[in-house]
């Protein structure tokens, strides 16, 4: 069933300021106290739709806000659109930002800090009921993750895009998109957990984001690390889960994804500066991996 809330806020004053603190710490504590509340997003809320197992909430923050330690019924997903915050989890402090994605589980206690330019952003939650009845991802999936690129980030974009084109398949559609991502979530997990890469790993990997518009050979690569280029191949897909290709390709289509969400700059400028050799090798990649064309890309990141 398909659910629409709309409310709409107001930002205050700043001689109202005092008062507006005041009554939001009130509100805040009534908050907390009813956990039943599906929806307890404390931001500006545009439009909350559920269908399925799956709740939809687009939210603003204004600038300069701090939420105290709390937690919220329902796990969730967070993508970034525009501005940024930090958001604290015990010991582990994750800094979101555009086009990076923020995995909360249910009831996990953090706080919120947001930044200059406040944050508008989509969140996805997974419904208690439903994800409790998803075979082992509740005692799996049991820490925060913060992500700045790789499937979750594309994932997380096609999710909004469906809630955008709702029709008789979409809860098929946005059920298994995110049954993949927190399949995807506990890999991606699971990989962070990995003994640490050497220190020559580590040179090559800096080097690989330093200059991943380059054409750089395997062997020219190799020579960083001091290492022959198989043993190179070999370890690095060990730690780092893709080959040296896969991986520079990871970090062409990040930085491409990064100018169309903030820039004007051109397809042709943004594809050569990438490090692709022409447009239609940029568009034909972009949309591999993202499912969606540079241009679709850049009109949606910047739907407010």
């Amino acid at each position: 069933m398909l659910k629409y809330i709309l409310l709409a806020g107001r930002s205050p004053t700043n001689a109202a300021l005092p008062a507006f603190f005041e009554k939001r710490n009130e509100f805040f504590a009534e908050v907390m106290k009813q956990k039943s509340l599906i929806n307890n997003h404390l931001g500006q809320t545009k439009e909350t739709m559920q269908i399925g197992g799956v709740i939809f909430t687009q939210a603003i923050y204004s600038p300069n806000i701090k939420f105290p330690k709390h937690s919220h019924r329902n796990a969730c997903f967070t993508l970034i659109h525009q501005g940024g915050y930090l958001e604290s989890f015990g010991n582990k402090i994750i800094n979101a930002k555009p086009n990076s994605v923020i995995f909360r589980p249910p009831e996990e206690s953090h706080f919120d800090n947001f930044g200059s330019s406040g944050v508008c952003c989509s969140l996805m939650e997974i419904d208690k009921e439903w994800f409790e009845q998803l075979s082992g991802q509740t005692a799996i999936i049991q820490e925060p993750f913060g992500f700045d690129n790789g499937q979750i980030v594309w994932q997380t974009s096609r999710l909004c895009r469906e809630f955008q084109k709702i029709d008789d398949v979409s809860r098929l559609v946005i059920e298994g998109l995110m049954m993949e991502m927190l399949a995807n979530t506990k890999r991606s997990i699971r990989k962070n957990s990995r003994h640490t890469p050497p220190h020559w790993l580590r040179l090559v990997k800096e080097l690989l984001h330093d200059q991943f518009a380059e054409n750089l050979s395997l062997g020219e690569i190799a020579q960083v690390g001091k290492v022959h280029p198989s043993y190179l191949a070999n370890a690095f897909r060990r730690f780092f889960g893709a080959s040296i290709g896969e991986y520079v390709r990871q970090l062409r289509i990040e930085f491409a994804c990064r100018e169309l969400a903030t820039t004007n700059t051109s397809l042709v400028e943004i594809a050569l500066n990438a490090g692709f050799s022409h447009q239609a090798h940029f568009t034909n990649a972009f949309k591999r991996s993202t499912g969606m064309s540079p241009t679709q890309y850049r009109t949606f990141s910047r739907q407010s």
